[in-house]
């Protein structure tokens, strides 16, 4: 068994021989051109503005300006064609010689997928009181956002072994908006956007950090595959486990906040352990950090080490 039939025997509750890692080389992404520019100044072509810190390249940029600032404006926004979406070079040239028996494509179709491209394009206040102003524009929004992605998945589909969405619905401590709101405003239109991947047995990967332990179950429904990177010191583990256990597999949980940047080697080698007992009993964890920001290296070497250690099926509990 290779890396990829272990990922995948993982992600589907097939009795994988070891918990997946984060640093092997299965998953191979696929960036289109232009839709996010690292650590850089840019206006894309929904008409944000987005300003990045120019000094460290790896920096996600942050929307400063936005074109629809007024929920009123929607009937005079014009919504960008699809066709802007273009693969790079040497994306192509992987494709072309893509080795299918060792890697999974993913498409990062959108880093921001439906409410943060309803937040970029209108700023986070506007939209939440929006929401209780004025319902059905925003409803409105959402499903023209919805229409973008789903004419952009019938152009890519076919390249890819899934896609991954971004998509932060929470925050440290709670969600942006209620699950009841997010049941009315958000999941018909998800339910839209994936309904293409899911009759072509696609992989979906929900990329959401914070606080989202309270809409696991609509997660399931939704027929996602994957949610990363199920930030650690936002959400009860043992509940997340329990709730997606044999229904959704889970990416990350080890917590980078405190314990991979500032803790010591002895308290990374613990912290893998402890992730491993709850996470990974049955399948369905992929261990990795719960958010890519620097670290020190000798704490990144032990991090991969443990997991490869602990990391063997079948786990044993904590000591």
């Amino acid at each position: 068994m290779n890396a990829k039939e272990n990922f995948l025997k993982s992600i589907f509750f097939e009795d994988p021989w070891y918990v997946p890692r984060g640093n092997e080389d299965v998953i191979k992404t696929i960036e289109f051109e232009g839709e996010i520019l690292w650590g850089e100044n840019w206006i894309d072509a929904w008409g944000v503005h987005w300003v990045g810190n120019i000094a460290e390249k790896w920096s996600v940029p942050f929307p400063k300006v936005h074109p629809l600032e007024n929920i009123e404006e929607l009937d005079n926004y014009s919504f960008p064609s699809p066709d802007y979406l273009k693969l790079p070079d040497e994306a192509k040239e992987f494709l072309r010689g893509a080795n299918k028996e060792n890697h999974v494509v993913i498409g990062w179709v959108w880093p921001w997928f439906l409410f943060e491209r309803a937040k970029s394009l209108m700023g986070l206040p506007n939209l939440i009181r929006s929401i209780f102003t004025h319902p059905k524009k925003v409803k409105e929004l959402f499903r023209r956002i919805a229409d973008f992605n789903i004419q952009a998945l019938e152009r890519f589909i076919d390249l890819f072994d899934g896609v991954l969405v971004g998509e932060d619905l929470g925050h440290q401590h709670g969600l942006f908006m209620s699950p009841k709101l997010i049941r009315e405003f958000l999941i018909p239109e998800y339910q839209r956007c994936f309904e293409p991947l899911l009759k072509e047995d696609k992989i979906i990967i929900l990329h959401s950090c914070g606080r989202i332990q309270e809409i696991i179950e609509d997660f399931i429904e939704l027929g996602i595959t994957i949610l990363n990177p199920v930030q650690a010191r936002a959400n009860d583990l043992e509940l997340i486990k329990q709730k997606a256990d044999g229904k959704l597999a889970l990416w990350g949980a080890i917590d980078t906040q405190h314990v991979l940047t500032l803790g010591t080697p002895d308290d990374v080698q613990k912290e893998v352990k402890r992730v491993i007992s709850i996470l990974a009993p049955g399948g369905g964890y992929i261990i990795a950090p719960d958010q890519q920001i620097p670290m020190p290296e000798e704490n990144e070497r032990v991090l991969w080490a443990a997991a490869e250690k602990y990391g063997r099926y079948p786990i044993r509990p904590v000591d």
